[in-house]
């Protein structure tokens, strides 16, 4: 606002001056936000008036909290206000936060230990050796997208070797929550479930989780498809007995020769095959369950 005043002199000269009010405000460097579950933001306050301090404040501290210092921290997924104060002014920065992927998997994680047990181990000898509840975790990022995917396998049979399964699954994050990509029961050796496992494959810098059964006679391989997303990439099976019958790759028919040529190519930098019924990979097992659950903060 611009005030004018006027001085009249005797020798009746006018003189003037303008004096210019300027309104207290302030201003946010964002009027919104988005954050993932965890992460943080500072929101930087621009201040015109005789007080240069800004008062903050969270509409909801449970989705985001904000310090003194205009730092944002991610609680909870939700949408919520903060609010900067001063000179009897206020901005206003809406918060948005959405679910990370960390945040997901760890949610996932929990539930199924809840529901399957945490992952134990029953050595009684070299013929029955097993792994019960969430019996393996990891993360890999398979399409080369920068976020991880995530692998989980339960079993829950504790006695009878004749009933136990393996069950493998392929997790992903779609941005919002965690999305199942597979879930089947993998194993390979004697006819029997009890020799679960699965194997990860790493081809053209991603990488492909091959899942098994029938003692190896149906092998699926799950990575990046055409169109980028994940899912089933290459199918074989096997249609007859031990003495004869015919391959299928992705429902055509091939020779031995050319499944060979195509288990050697998808084979050449195989990160290995994770067993459950041998000691073997049991370090590697926990190993494993240790680095998810460090990563997923658990």
């Amino acid at each position: 606002n611009n005030i004018v005043m006027k001085l009249i002199k005797s020798n009746k000269k006018i003189l003037t001056c303008t004096l210019t009010v300027k309104k207290s405000y302030i201003k946010l460097s964002d009027t919104s936000l988005t954050l993932s579950v965890g992460k943080s933001e500072i929101l930087k306050a621009t201040v015109n008036g005789k007080i240069t301090k800004v008062s903050w404040k969270s509409k909801n501290k449970n989705i985001a909290t904000v310090n003194s210092s205009g730092k944002v921290i991610a609680k909870k997924v939700g949408q919520t206000e903060v609010y900067a104060e001063s000179n009897g002014q206020t901005a206003v920065c809406t918060i948005t936060v959405k679910q990370s992927a960390i945040s997901a998997y760890r949610k996932l994680v929990q539930q199924y230990e809840k529901k399957y047990g945490k992952a134990h181990l029953y050595n009684y000898s070299q013929y029955k050796h097993f792994w019960t509840g969430l019996c393996f975790t990891k993360l890999l990022d398979f399409n080369g997208d920068g976020t991880k995917e995530l692998i989980l396998v339960y079993q829950t049979e504790k006695t009878k070797i004749i009933n136990m399964k393996y069950h493998v699954e392929l997790w992903t994050f779609d941005g919002k929550k965690a999305k199942k990509i597979v879930s089947g029961i993998s194993w390979t050796g004697n006819n029997c479930p009890y020799f679960g496992g699965f194997e990860i494959i790493k081809q053209n810098g991603k990488y492909l989780l091959r899942l098994t059964d029938n003692a190896g006679w149906i092998e699926k391989y799950y990575g990046t498809k055409r169109d980028g997303t994940l899912g089933l990439v290459h199918s074989f099976i096997w249609k007859g007995d031990a003495m004869k019958g015919q391959w299928y790759y992705n429902k055509k028919e091939i020779s031995n020769d050319e499944y060979l040529n195509y288990y050697y190519k998808f084979h050449q930098n195989s990160l290995g095959w994770y067993g459950f019924s041998n000691s073997k990979g049991d370090d590697e097992i926990r190993n494993e369950i240790s680095k998810t659950k460090k990563t997923l903060k658990m």
